[in-house]
């Protein structure tokens, strides 16, 4: 398995270990608000399930809204700047979400 820090650079196993540790590094975004959440971190080892892809997949978006009942969603990200993207347009989708089920209740 291989390792990369935040900026795709590899790392050993070492050096993973030490930066997953750290919450700070590893939370890259995160957002709540009335039940939904959005949160993105680093996973520092490639998730793709491409083995012939050169790009490490090393970023997760995870979406969990408890007004849905299929209520999370998750999004893996090669670079820092797709991850920050991809949690914005899930906030976006939770606020939404939240705006439909305000109409419905008024």
């Amino acid at each position: 398995m291989k390792f990369y820090d935040i900026d795709g650079n590899e790392i050993d196993g070492g050096q993973w270990i030490d930066l997953f540790r750290d919450n700070d590094y590893r939370q890259v975004a995160y957002w709540q608000y009335e039940g939904c959440w959005v949160s993105t971190v680093w996973l520092g080892c490639d998730y793709g399930c491409i083995p012939s892809s050169t790009t490490p997949v090393i970023f997760e978006t995870m979406f969990y809204c408890n007004h849905l009942l299929n209520d999370q969603a998750i999004e893996r990200y090669s670079t820092l700047n797709k991850a920050l993207e991809g949690h914005k347009v899930w906030i976006e989708v939770a606020k939404e979400i939240h705006s439909a089920i305000e109409d419905e209740d008024q």
